[in-house]
């Protein structure tokens, strides 16, 4: 008996160790217990699968695209989905469930909504480009057909209008590129505009180009270019006018050069006791030598030689060229103070 225990007792010794050298492989090798056991079949409670989507898979039985898992009261399957599994969309027996698409007919939009009954809210067409739709409240919308077409990406982009009536001063805008979006700029003390008078204002006018006036004026004289001293005149301090020049180029030979002559014009205000008067005058310079008055015309008219000598076609006036001079006309032609 006792040789017997001791047999069972080494046979359990051996069975220990050899059960405490697989779970030390097992724990150092990686591999898990769950490795060795077998996947279960369904009918033994299992899956009969190894994965967790091939499980779900044998789990819902046959699948098939779009269905869903549904239930009829005693089993689960996948199958399409039943009209009745939607709810209702309106719960009010005394609507319907199209009404609102019924509601709205072409250029309408939707005005007020209730269980029953939604109305549609008219809206003009606005198809132009100038036009948009405008909200007025109490009134509804309408449709605004002045909005400024654009083109611009940015804020620098103004509305244009045509006025010819404004009697104030404006300002010319101007840019620096004949393209794209620039800021516009001004230059209020150097150029104005009136709309109503048509009178363009500048303090220092250089215009180039050729100049032409259209206006069928017939037999009225008409103002076509107004060069204008705005600045009030003082005792002792007149405000001439702005001058006309006229330039051309010389050529002189001593040194092979050309050179600049200038003529200007211009009214030269003379201060009166009961008004004042002017003097209409000719001035020229020759290669930048200073202006010399040429030829006078006086307010109260007559012609003042400022100097040179009196010509008639190239030749210098004598007594032979006045009618009835023989009385008064001195044979020295010289001086101009002889011939009256």
């Amino acid at each position: 008996m006792v040789a017997l225990v001791i047999k069972e007792v080494q046979t359990m010794k051996k069975f220990i160790y050899i059960f405490l050298t697989l779970i030390f492989f097992l724990s150092t090798s990686g591999i898990g217990f769950a490795d060795y056991v077998p996947v279960l079949p369904i009918a033994r409670g299992g899956t009969s699968a190894a994965t967790q989507q091939n499980a779900i898979d044998a789990l819902t039985g046959t699948q098939s695209s779009g269905t869903y898992l549904r239930s009829n009261g005693t089993h689960a399957s996948l199958t399409a989905i039943q009209a009745g599994d939607v709810p209702t969309l309106n719960q009010n027996t005394t609507g319907t469930a199209d009404h609102l698409s019924g509601a709205l007919s072409a250029n309408q939009l939707l005005g007020s909504l209730t269980a029953v009954a939604p109305t549609g809210q008219s809206v003009p067409s606005c198809s132009t480009s100038a036009s948009a739709l405008l909200w007025t409240s109490g009134t509804g919308f309408s449709c605004n057909t002045s909005i400024a077409a654009s083109s611009a990406t940015n804020a620098t982009n103004t509305a244009i209008t045509d006025d010819t009536s404004t009697n104030a001063t404006m300002y010319l805008t101007w840019v620096t590129a004949n393209s794209g979006n620039l800021p516009q700029k001004v230059t209020s003390t150097k150029l104005t505009w009136n709309p109503s008078s048509g009178l363009l204002s500048t303090t220092s006018a250089g215009l180039t180009g050729t100049a032409t006036d259209t206006q069928s004026i017939n037999a009225t004289s008409t103002d076509g270019y107004i060069l204008t001293n705005t600045t009030s005149a003082a005792n002792n301090a007149q405000q001439w006018s702005p001058r006309v020049r006229w330039t051309g180029q010389g050529w002189e030979t001593n040194t092979s050069a050309s050179q600049a002559v200038d003529a200007i014009a211009e009214l030269k205000p003379v201060q009166g006791a009961a008004s004042p008067s002017f003097n209409w005058v000719l001035s020229g310079q020759i290669n930048g030598g200073g202006y010399g008055a040429l030829l006078t015309v006086p307010s109260g008219g007559g012609l003042n030689l400022n100097s040179g000598t009196y010509q008639i076609n190239g030749t210098q006036i004598a007594c032979s060229n006045l009618s009835n001079a023989a009385a008064s006309c001195s044979t020295d032609t010289t001086n101009a103070s002889n011939i009256t």
